[in-house]
């Protein structure tokens, strides 16, 4: 008797479309959000701009997000941190950059070096963590984050360009 074997194409990581996420200042404005001691997410404008951000994101379902916010910190595991998150963002979620790391920018190149990721844009409200000029930085308006129609329609050129 003949067995069949079914063969699934998987995409190899170089040609994934990722998006580096922060979240403070780019899903909610900053100060309005805290960490509790058992580890839940609380605050008057915690993800506040989050249908905002999914909206720009409905366009490019294949685009994963890999967390390289400092929250990534916060907790031990990628699930832990998943667990506190809008289920529309958290679905999304690959993974973070590394939390031995420091630093948004070399976190996000050590991630890519070990995923051997070509493709990516960066959303992110500190221009400064970055090398000038850096063409797959979006940066984010630090009060009104992905709310900001500057940072929208940024964010959204950069996707479609991926």
């Amino acid at each position: 008797r003949r067995r069949r074997c079914t063969v699934t194409a998987v995409e190899p990581a170089m040609s994934k479309k990722i998006l580096f996420l922060d979240s403070d200042s780019v899903l909610h404005p900053n100060c309005t959000v805290s960490v509790l001691p058992d580890g839940s997410v609380s605050g008057p404008g915690a993800f506040r701009w989050i249908s905002i951000f999914e909206s720009h994101m409905q366009a490019h379902p294949d685009v994963s997000v890999v967390v390289h916010s400092s929250w990534r910190l916060l907790w031990e595991t990628d699930r832990e941190l998943k667990n506190q998150l809008p289920e529309i963002l958290a679905k999304r979620i690959i993974g973070v950059t590394p939390r031995l790391v420091m630093g948004r920018y070399p976190s996000i190149q050590a991630y890519c070096a070990s995923q051997k990721i070509q493709r990516h844009v960066i959303l992110d409200d500190e221009p400064l963590a970055f090398p000038e000029g850096l063409p797959e930085l979006v940066v984010c308006d630090a009060v009104l984050g992905v709310s900001s129609r500057r940072t929208g329609l940024a964010l959204s050129r950069a996707l479609a360009e991926l």
